[in-house]
């Protein structure tokens, strides 16, 4: 092992590593909610690929992580490639607030997960307030995105208490 690479077990115990399997999760979550009410094959089978991938980021074996990495590396790209036009288009053009949802939430757990998967890759663990910036960050943007989204819809209406 080289000086400068340091073992599975420590790359995992991160504050940028949980944050980057934190969008993983993210993401599979909003996939798999889409596919299954929207009955998408591709994105059903997007949440397969996203899930294999967080097994292999949970193993133990340091070629499984490196591969698990990529592919995270990957499904981030894909998906921010795709959502973030998608919700920029959403909330420009006054869509429903729970079609901008899914697409922002996607757009954003990807940026971040793509942001601590590079982080992840300094030599020295990350302080907490750095990651913590970046959650508080996200909220924000995805709370002001929805609520403009709300107020500037035609005929909007509160949503019942």
């Amino acid at each position: 092992m080289l000086a400068t690479e340091r073992p599975a077990a420590i790359v995992r115990t991160t504050g940028w590593a949980r944050l980057m399997l934190a969008a993983l999760m993210i993401d599979l979550a909003v996939v798999l909610a889409a596919g299954v009410t929207q009955r998408e094959k591709e994105a059903l089978l997007l949440a397969v690929v996203v899930g294999a991938d967080l097994g292999l980021l949970q193993w133990r074996h340091r070629s499984a992580s490196r591969v698990g990495r990529v592919l995270a590396a990957l499904i981030f790209i894909d998906i921010e490639l795709w959502m973030l036009p998608a919700a920029l288009s959403g909330v420009t053009h006054h869509d429903a607030v729970i079609a901008v949802s899914a697409s922002l939430a996607l757009a954003l757990a990807s940026i971040v997960g793509l942001l601590a998967l590079v982080a992840s890759f300094r030599a020295t663990p990350a302080p907490g307030r750095a990651p913590r910036t970046i959650i508080v960050t996200t909220a924000i943007v995805f709370v002001l995105a929805l609520t403009s989204t709300w107020v500037t819809q035609p005929n909007a209406t509160p949503p019942p208490a």
